[in-house]
C-alpha cells in the first residue's frame, strides 16, 4: 500500500503555511514542498511529482481551481490527487470543485494535526481502488 510521502501545499497566507507546515513537517513527518501560489505549485508539481496536492481555492497569480484545472490537462499529472482548501462550504461550491477533478475538500478552518492523517488516508485509499 502506497503511504502519503511527498506533499505540494500551495497557500498564499503566510500564517496558514507556516501552521501547514509544522502540522505536515513536524507532526506528520512528510516532505513538504510549500508554494504562495498556483503558478509556483504548477512548477513544484511538475519538477518534484508529489504523492498529493494540497492547494487553497482563493489565490492570486493562480487559483487553486485552475491548478487543478492544468493538472487535469496534462496527462503526466492527472493522476496526482488534489485536495482544495477553501471557507466556502456551501453544497454548490463543494460540487464544483469534486467534479473537476478534486478527490477532497479541507473546509477552513480545519484542524492541522487531523490533516495529515486525513492526507495519508486519501492516498491509500486511491491506491487501494486502483
Amino acid at each position: 500500500m502506497k503511504h502519503l510521502e511527498r506533499l505540494v501545499v500551495c497557500e498564499d497566507d503566510a500564517d496558514i503555511r507556516a501552521i501547514l507546515e509544522i502540522a505536515l513537517v513536524e507532526v506528520a513527518g512528510l516532505d513538504v514542498r510549500m508554494a504562495h501560489d498556483g503558478v509556483q505549485g504548477l512548477a513544484l508539481i511538475r519538477e518534484w511529482r508529489p504523492d498529493l496536492v494540497l492547494s487553497d481555492v482563493l489565490m492570486p497569480n493562480g487559483n487553486g481551481t485552475k491548478l487543478l484545472e492544468n493538472l487535469q490537462a496534462d496527462a503526466e499529472l492527472r493522476d496526482i490527487p488534489v485536495v482544495l482548501m477553501t471557507a466556502r462550504s456551501e453544497p454548490k461550491h463543494v460540487s464544483a470543485y469534486l467534479a473537476g477533478g478534486a478527490v477532497d475538500v479541507v473546509f477552513k478552518p480545519f484542524d492541522p494535526i487531523t490533516l495529515g492523517d486525513q492526507l495519508e488516508s486519501i492516498v491509500a485509499g486511491r491506491v487501494a481502488k486502483a
